[in-house]
Parts: structure tokens; sequence; C-alpha cells
């Protein structure tokens, strides 16, 4: 006979609940109870910034204009509308600018009428005693010897279409060649200028304005010794690469005005000998010469220049410019003297004396490169226009106003339109007593910061139509000081202003204001705006006014008087956090268009409406549908009459004055779902109790209520088991076949039913709850659950409510039978003996603790194995000396705990420092440390994996008595200090 000897050890945890280890045991722990985890939260910042304008500058009106723009130059006038503002006149374009015009509005005239003579007959004629002839076939112009008449100006206005032009011997001018050639488009060629002694010329103005068609002039041997007029001498000759005024005597010249104006051909132009002493009239001398690179002034006499206007405006190719030595005592006017000169860097303007000029309108407009620009030691006490002064310099970092005497100004619109780079502007000691025009002051200057206007006299101003327009980077402004009664256009004023967190507007007078569109336009960083002061009597546009001021969620316009209003489109769309409206006020009756009025308005869920306030019959105001249908029937309905409309679009489309009402939405039955089982992780073939319950959270009683459970494979119903409100009932109430009736508010109910699992550990049974019921429509909530099937090797604790505390032990260890000898024997645990329950084969065993403490302030797990004694516990093999190994053990930590995403990290944070892979416990021996987790260590759950191969027990020899089953305990402990 065998001598056999049955061992097995029984795993339990201390004091907590009953698990397992080397065999069927109870496991005790101690640990204290703890406070629940606190969750952080995490806040996810703006993304950044630069948007589109959109159409808000559109909206601008303005009453001013840049500066005087002259030509008829294709390749200017686009020139011109890539560095001009869309304005209309005004005083700042001066008289000089008129004549201009005039010539332009002649010059298309005569380009459209021109007409080739049809006769074959020599025309001819006489200036003074010089003969002339035109070859109307060819357009040759043949020019006699002779002297000329002191006035040529009207010589040749009998011809037209001369396309070249020969001086077959000497010719006297007499005093004047004033416009000589002048428009002759069609003119190709000057042949033999040579014979054209200009000795005695005074006059030389407008000789070849407008001969467009010329590609060379050979004015070289021009003798200019008496010449005081050059005004326009080379006007718009756009067809010039060339021409050569180097030896042009220039010292009794008094007016250059214009002179070299639109010949935007010219490569080069050396004027570094011209002797300028006399001249006072220098505007728009080099005006639209688009093509130099370079041109030489560093020797200009300009002590009796008065006039500089537009002196280098749109010399879009110079990238530098000396005008150091310049002397401007005398000069009055500078406005647009710099502006398009798009490609210069530096300007070296501190000799400039300023203290007679009276206009720097446009004076470095579109000098898209300058970085800086020293102005500080001007002197502007005399200047009455500023607009556009540093409008589009785009690249300007640096600005010094401060000491600017602005006190007789009364134009600084579009002063700094466009200095998107400059972060500071010091405009606090700005005189703006005289200002009558501050539309898009500030346009565009996204850098900047901080902006103080807080002093600014606004008692004169008309305009502020778009005066802080896309200044994104201000959190603040204060123009609560702001007296705004002359003030008629506020259009985009902080449009775009989307980093001003509050604005107090609160004692703005608008009863002078027709025109409010885009006033508020893409300022979505602000909370509250109160405008509930506006006067509106006289405004007839509000388009934009408020659009995408997402931040709002209230806005007061109560008192808003909208009789004259002729446009409402996008007024209020995209305030997708406004929640209420109040229009009872508004008086549509002269609104034509109301378009998106509350397109993405998405929150709103409760307007006021009046007799006179009717929208949606006009046009389709896109408001938007009720979204959350969870809540709300998707009507809307009267809060004093129950007057309801079925959606959104009926409400706008249909709502015609009739029954003033407060609109809100219709809330809904609400209806909430939970399924819960008493117990997540289940065995195989044990049994679960299911509660679920079904609750009224709304004001609003539910209709025709059904049930429905989906079970899937794995779990059947008792259909014995199931209750309502602790009553037995039918299956049939939770199958979808019965209807429950009307669930009144806040009424709940509760079903209870008991499922059987089967299934393999480890997977996941959901258990799906459906519940409908009647509310304008068939209304559906759904809610689910899942239990887990787990390992029957492991024991799992029942109730866990602790934040510290062990979840699964092994259930035990068994080693079946053992031979008893003479001789110590190891033995290990046999696949034989789990042939049930094979996954423990190949996962092997795992304790599972958790620290869900909101302190981590370490913990201990500790496992003692106990005496073996037989059934009766008569026998006990004390001091036995029986060990069991456990071997390549290792700590896991979970994730998603208890869910079916739980798996195991592969990268955790916080492992215990001490952890034993290799640990022999004697039996009856005291117990031994596993894992140690250190202050800040071991938060979360984590396990340790004891593979199934690495369990071993040795014996001593001659242990036990023969037929008898012996058991030890292994207890597992969790102390809540290291």
């Amino acid at each position: 006979m065998k001598k056999r000897v049955v061992m097995t050890i029984a795993g339990i945890m201390g004091g907590t609940f009953t698990s397992s280890a080397v065999a069927l045991a109870q496991t005790k722990t101690s640990v204290e109870e703890r406070g629940p985890v606190q969750e952080s939260t995490i806040s996810i910042p703006d993304s950044e910034i630069l948007a589109e304008e959109k159409e808000v500058a559109a909206t601008i009106e303005s009453t001013t204009t840049t500066s005087t723009i002259k030509t008829t130059s294709d390749s200017l006038e686009k020139a011109l509308e890539a560095t001009t503002s869309e304005t209309s006149s005004t005083e700042s374009g001066s008289a000089s600018q008129s004549s201009a015009s005039q010539h332009r509005k002649e010059i298309e005239t005569e380009e459209t009428s021109l007409k080739a003579q049809t006769t074959s007959t020599v025309l001819t004629g006489m200036i003074g005693t010089s003969q002339w002839s035109l070859d109307p076939t060819s357009g040759e112009l043949t020019i006699g010897p002779g002297v000329f008449s002191d006035d040529v100006s009207s010589a040749f206005d009998s011809i037209s279409n001369v396309k070249k032009v020969t001086f077959s011997g000497p010719v006297k001018a007499g005093k004047s060649l004033k416009s000589l050639f002048s428009s002759w488009f069609a003119l190709l060629s000057i042949e033999r200028l040579d014979y054209l002694d200009t000795s005695q010329v005074t006059d030389m103005s407008y000789m070849f304005t407008n001969c467009t068609g010329l590609q060379t002039l050979d004015v070289s041997n021009f003798d200019t010794s008496q010449v005081t007029n050059m005004s326009m001498m080379f006007y718009n000759c756009r067809g010039l690469q060339t021409l050569d005024v180097s030896n042009f005597e220039t010292s009794q010249v008094t007016d250059m005005s214009y002179m070299f104006d639109a010949c935007s051909g010219l490569q080069t132009l050396d004027v570094s000998n011209f002797e300028t002493s006399q001249v006072t009239d220098m505007s728009s001398m080099f005006d639209a010469c688009s093509g130099l690179q370079t041109l030489d002034v560093s020797n200009f006499d300009t002590s009796q220049v008065t006039n500089m206007r537009g002196m280098f405006f749109l010399c879009t190719g110079l990238q530098t410019l000396d005008v150091s030595n310049f002397d401007t005592s005398q000069v009055t006017d500078m406005n647009n003297m710099f502006a398009g000169c798009k490609a210069l860097q530096t300007l070296d303007l501190s000799n400039f004396n300023t203290n007679q000029v009276t206009d720097m309108a446009g004076m470095f407009s579109s000098c898209d490169k300058i970085q800086t620009v020293n102005v500080s030691n001007f002197d502007t006490s005399q200047v009455t226009n500023m607009r556009g002064m540093f409008s589009h310099c785009w690249e300007l970092q640096a600005l010094d106003v401060t000491k600017f005497d602005t006190s007789k100004v009364t134009d600084m619109s579009d002063m700094f339109y466009g200095c998107k780079e400059l972060q500071t502007l010091d405009v606090t000691k700005f005189d703006t007593s005289q200002v009558t025009n501050m539309s898009s002051m500030f346009y565009g200057c996204s850098g900047l910061q901080t902006l103080d206007v807080s002093n600014f006299d606004t008692s004169q101003v008309t305009s502020m139509g778009g005066m802080f327009i896309g200044c994104r980077g201000l959190q603040t402004l204060d123009v609560s000081n702001f007296d705004t009664s002359q003030v008629i256009n506020m259009s985009s004023m902080f449009a775009d202003c989307r980093g001003l967190q509050t604005l107090d507007i609160t004692n703005f007078d608008t009863s002078q204001v027709t025109n409010m569109s885009n006033m508020f336009d893409g300022c979505s960083g602000l909370q509250t705006l109160d405008v509930s002061k506006f006067d509106t009597s006289k405004v007839t546009g509000m388009i934009y006014m408020f659009r995408d001021c997402s931040g709002l969620q209230t806005l007061d316009v109560t008192k808003f008087n909208t009789s004259q209003v002729t446009y409402m489109w996008n007024m209020f769309s995209g305030c997708s956090g406004l929640q209420t409206l109040d229009l009872s006020n508004f008086d549509t009756s002269q609104v034509t268009n109301t378009d998106e009025m509350f397109d993405n308005c998405d929150a709103l869920k409760k307007i006021t409406l009046g007799a006179k306030s009717i929208f949606g019959t006009k046009t389709n105001t896109n408001l938007p549908s009720i979204a959350d249908t969870s809540l709300y029937t998707g009507r809307w309905i009267g809060v004093n009459t129950s007057n309801t409309y079925s959606d959104s679009n009926t409400f706008m489309s249909n709502y015609d004055g009739s029954v003033p009402d407060t609109y809100v939405w219709e809330k809904a039955s609400v209806l909430n779902s939970t399924l819960d089982p008493s117990s997540v992780r289940v065995h195989s073939e044990s049994e679960v109790e299911w509660t679920w319950k079904i609750t009224n959270s709304s004001s609003k009683s539910a209709e025709n209520v059904y049930s429905d459970i989906t079970l899937p494979e794995g779990l059947k119903i008792d259909k014995n088991s199931v209750k309502k409100n602790n009553l037995p009932v039918s299956v049939d109430d939770i199958n979808g076949m019965n209807n429950l009736g009307t669930l009144s508010s806040n009424e709940t109910v509760t079903f209870t039913f008991k499922t059987i699992v089967s299934g393999k550990p480890d997977k996941w049974l959901e258990l799906m709850g459906k519940v409908t019921w009647e509310d304008n429509g068939i209304r559906t909530v759904n809610s689910s659950n899942k239990v887990k099937i787990i390992d029957e090797e492991q024991k799992d604790k029942g109730n866990q409510t602790n934040d510290l505390e062990l979840l699964s032990v092994p259930v035990g260890f068994r080693y079946g039978i053992l031979n008893k000898s003479n001789t110590p024997q190891t033995i290990h645990l046999n696949a034989r003996n789990y042939q049930t329950h094979t996954n423990v084969v190949t996962d092997g065993f795992y304790t599972r603790l958790r620290d869900d403490r909101t302190k981590d302030n370490g913990w201990k797990l500790t496992a003692q194995l106990s005496d073996f004694s037989d059934e009766t516990n008569s026998t006990v093999l004390t001091n036995s000396g029986i060990a069991l190994k456990m071997e390549n053990m290792k700590i896991e930590s979970i994730k998603n705990r208890d869910t079916p995403q739980e798996s195991i990290d592969q990268n955790p944070t916080g492992t215990p420092s001490t952890v034993s892979t290799n640990e022999t416990l004697i039996s009856g021996q005291a117990a031994k440390t596993l894992i140690n987790a250190q202050a800040n260590e071991g938060h979360g759950t984590w396990q340790l994996r004891i593979p199934f191969d690495k369990v071993s027990l040795t014996v001593p020899a001659n242990t036990g008595e023969i037929n008898k089953n012996y058991t030890a305990t292994l207890t597992w402990s969790l102390d809540d200090t290291p």
C-alpha cells in the first residue's frame, strides 16, 4: 500500500473577506477607511488668432479722403488700388490736386476720341515764323526753321494722331513752350530736338504731358537757364525708360510740381545737379515713378519750398532715400509725401522742421517695410490733417508721437491704420478737442496690448466708424468718458476686438448715430455688454452689429428704437452663448432684410416678441433648430399664451405679431434610466440581481411608457424573480410587451430581477435596457451595464467600499496526493488538478489591491502560512518545516479596473520600490513582506502576478499521517503604512 498524504493550501485576506491562496481559507486585512479620490481637471486653452476681416470693413463709412490722386496710367491705377483706402473727397485734397483731376478727365476724353486722319491731303500751319506740315497717312509732323511765338499752347489744336515729330531746321523758341506736345498719346518719337533753341524760354510746363507713347526723349541740349516753370513737364510719360536731365540749369525754376509725375517706366533719373534754391513747389514731383530704385536728392536746396505734397508718392521701387539735408522750414503741405514708398526700410527725418506744416495726411501711408521712423521732434502745432499719416505701415515696430501737438488737428481718421506690429503707442497727450473724424484711427493695430485713450476729447467727433477695428490684442479699453453726442457713424467701431473682456459704453450718447453696423462684430471675449441706454432712434443700419459676440449670455436691447432701421441681417449671428433676447420693442416695419439674423445662436432659448417685431416673414433668419431633443420637444411655446410653433423655422416664418409673448423652448418629459448589477465580477453559473430604475426627472408627465430588456448570450433571466417596486410582476413588464402607463413628474419605477451567468472567464456580458414613451413623438432613453465572468481560481472581495483594500486573491493551491517519504520532497502544482479551470495554468494567480486615497502615504502587502492540519483539526503539524515557495513573481499596474477596457499599464508611474520576486513561507512562522510601497508610491490598482509553474511546496521527510487530508491557510494582509 502506498503512503499518501493530501496537501492543500488555502488563502485568506486578513480581516476583510474570505478568499484564496494555497487552498480554501480566509484572509484578513485591517485597513483604515479613506476619503474619496479627488478628480483633477484639465483646462484647454484657446488656440490662436488672426482671422479674416469678414465684412466688417465694408461697413465703415468715411467722410474724408486719403490724398489727391491723378493718373491715366493703367499700372498707376492698379498701384493706387493697392495703396489707398475707399473714401470720398474733402478739403484734405487741396486745389493743387483738382487741376490733376481735370487733366485726368481731359486725358480720358482724348484717349477715347482719337481717330486716324482719313484724308491724304498734307496739313500745314505756322507757329510764329516756323512752318509745320503733317502727313496724315504717316502721322509725321515736320517743323521747319523759324522763330516760335511766345504762346504755343494751342499751336496744334487743329491736328491729332501725330506719331512722329521732326525738326527740319533751327527753331528759336519764345518765352513759353507750355503744352507744346501735351496729350499727344500716339506720339512715338521726336527727332532733331537739338534744333530747338530754348535759351529764352521761361515756361516749359506741360510740354510733354501725356506723351505716353514716347520710348525715348533727348532733352540733353535744352538750355533751361531762364526757365521758371517746369510743372508737369514730363507728366505721364510712362513709356520713357531713360531721361537725361542731368545738364538742366534750374537755378531760376520756382515750380517743379508734377514734373516727373507718373513716369513709371523710368529706371534711372539723375537730378543730383538740380539747383533748386528758388523752387517753392515740389508737390508730386516724383509721384508714381514706380520704376526708380534709386533717386539722389541729397543736394536739393529746399529752403524756399512750401509744398511737398505727394513728392515721392508711389515711388514703390525706392529702397533708399536721403532727405536728411532737406530744409523744410517753409513747407506747409506734406500730404502723402512718402506714401506708397513700399520698399523703403529707413528714412532719416531728424532735421525736418515742420513748424509751418498744416497737412500731414498720408505722409507715410503704405511705407510697408519701414520698421522705425523718427518723428519725435516733429513740430505739429499747425497741423490740421493727420488722416492716414502712418496707415498701412505694416512693419512699423516703434513710433514715438508723445510730443505731437494736435491742438489744431481736425482729422485723425486712418492715422494708425494697419500698424499691426506696434505693441505700444502712447497717445495720452493728444489734444483731440478739434478732431471731427476718428474713423479707422487704430484699425488693424492687432499687436497693441494696451491703449490709453481715456483723456480723448471727442466732443467734436462725428465719425468713429472702425476706430478700433481689429485691435485684437487689447484686453481692456477705457472709452467711458467719450463724448459721443455729435457722432453719426459708429459702424465697426469695436469690430474684431476679440481680446476685450470688458467694455464700458454705458455713457455713450448715440442720439445722432445713423449707422451701428458691425459695431461689436467679433468681440468674442466680452462676457457682458450694456447697451441698455442706447438711443437708436436715428439708426438705419444694424447689420452684423453683435455678430460672433459668442461670450455674451445676456444682452439688453429692450429700449432699442428700430423704427428707422432698414437692414438687420446677421445682427446677432454667432452669439452662441446668448440665451435670452427681449425684442418686444423692435419695430421692423422698415426692415427689408433679416437674413441669418439669428444664425448660430444655438443657445437662444427665450425670445420676447412684440406686435411689430416681425423677422422671418421678410427673409430667412436662420434661427437654429432646438438641438437638445433630450430635454426639449423641438417646439417653441408662448409662456403666457401657450401658443406653439412646431420648430424654429415655422416660428420665424409664421410669427406675424398677432400673439405677442415670450417664447421659449418647450420642455420635454425626461426619463432617466439606470441599470445596476449586484456585483460586477461574478463566477460562471452564479446569480446576479439587477436593479433597473426609471425616473421622470422633469416637470412634465411621460405617457405610454414601455421598458424593454435585451439579454446577451451568457445571461438568462429568472422570469419568476421580476418585481416592480418590490411587488411581483410579469416579465412582460420589462420585455416591452406591457404598457406601464404614465410616469408623473419625479416618479420612479424600480424593477429588480435575477439572471444566471454562464461563460468563460474574462468575458464581459452587457445587459441593455430601453425605455420609450410619447411626448410630441416617440422618445427613447437607453441604459446598460456589464458584468465580468471571473476566474474560478480567484476570490473577489464582495463589498468594495474602502479606498485602500485587497480586491482579489487566489482561491487556493491544490497539490493533490503526496506519497509519504523518508526523504524531503518538493512538489509543484499539476495541471490535472485544474482541468476545469485551465486558464490559471497559463495565466497564473494574482493578488490584487487598490490605493485610491487622496494622500499617497504608502502601504505594505504581507503573506503568512499557517500550520497544516487535518480535516478535524485533531492533528496539527506544528514546527513541521513545510515551505511554500513562490518564484518569478512580478508586480503589475492595472488601468481601467473592472471595465471592458481593463489592461496592464506597460509604463506605470509610482511603482512600489520594494517587490519580492521570490519568497519562501514556512508554515507556522511569521508573515513576510512581499511588496513595500513608500510615500508617493503605489497609488491606483496593482496586482502581484504568481506564475502557475513557480508555486512549489517542500515537505520534510516522514511528514504527516497516511490517508489524511492536510490544509494550511495563506493569509494576505494589507497595511496602510509601509
